[in-house]
């Protein structure tokens, strides 16, 4: 069973469709865009053939369950002239941080790591079922007529804006239903920094005057960068007796064993100087 065979069944029952491909992060998913708007979401449909395959149902099956997903989201895509236009633009561009690649995109090096990660414009919109995204190119920014300049600024204050720092040990006491002393801190006190939805919320770490702020609560010019994901961060108030290669060997842990290939940053910790 393939795409083409899906498409082709899709068709047969009057619907309009078409191979799509996404990279997310460097990795390509193949999917079908079913209908005729000019943005519609992307069906992924490795897994759903996988998963078809493993429990031995049918192209006709599969279609179906593609059509279901279709008609659910129908109602929730972006009108194209409100995706297009200055104003919706300029108050929902964001910036995601991802390794480097050659997707044609918006994009400048990483100040963390030229060398190995990019940050790119997104625009970042929320609706009934969560939050969608959609990277940004050059195309684009003409068809809004927003110069990169201004795209850039106007992406790094909603960053800033959106910034929230939470204590590891706080979000897992409140999980548990344990009482949390924020005077108490641990031998490494682990904190989450990302944006409120926890979505693409890596680029937070751009945020110098928050991190300074850290830095001074916790009486620290520096701290410790573990690259948790492409969503979020950790950082803690560094010390003398950090390893950073202890803390990069930790990093590739969690990395190969929690974190989807997809939302992997890289196996990496730095200490950043505030």
């Amino acid at each position: 069973m393939t795409r083409t065979d899906i498409i082709k069944e899709l068709e047969r029952r009057g619907y309009k469709a078409e191979c799509r491909n996404n990279v997310k992060n460097g990795i390509i998913f193949e999917g079908i865009v079913v209908g005729d708007k000019q943005v519609s979401p992307i069906i992924y449909t490795e897994k759903l053939i996988e998963k078809a395959e493993e429990c031995g149902r049918n192209i006709y099956n599969v279609a179906s369950e593609i059509i279901d997903i279709y008609e659910q989201n129908e109602d929730k895509e972006i009108p194209l002239e409100l995706l297009t236009s200055r104003e919706f633009f300029l108050s929902h561009v964001s910036i995601g941080i991802q390794r480097k690649s050659n997707e044609d995109m918006e994009k400048q090096d990483c100040e963390l790591d030229p060398d190995e990660l990019e940050s790119y414009l997104l625009i970042k919109y929320r609706y009934d079922a969560g939050v969608g995204s959609m990277k940004i190119n050059d195309y684009f920014l003409k068809q809004v007529g927003v110069d990169r300049l201004e795209a850039w600024e106007t992406a790094k204050k909603n960053v800033c804006n959106d910034t929230v720092i939470e204590s590891m040990e706080q979000i897992m006491a409140e999980t548990l239903g344990m009482s949390y002393d924020p005077d108490a801190e641990p031998d490494l006190p682990l904190y989450i920094i990302s944006t409120v939805d926890k979505i693409k919320g890596a680029s937070v770490i751009l945020n110098r005057d928050k991190l300074k702020e850290f830095g001074k609560k916790h009486g620290t010019d520096k701290i410790l960068v573990l690259p948790s994901s492409i969503h979020e961060m950790l950082i803690a108030p560094y010390q003398e007796w950090m390893d950073i290669e202890a803390m990069k060997n930790l990093v590739q842990e969690v990395n190969a064993s929690e974190v989807l290939p997809e939302d992997r940053l890289i196996d990496k910790a730095y200490i950043m100087e505030l």
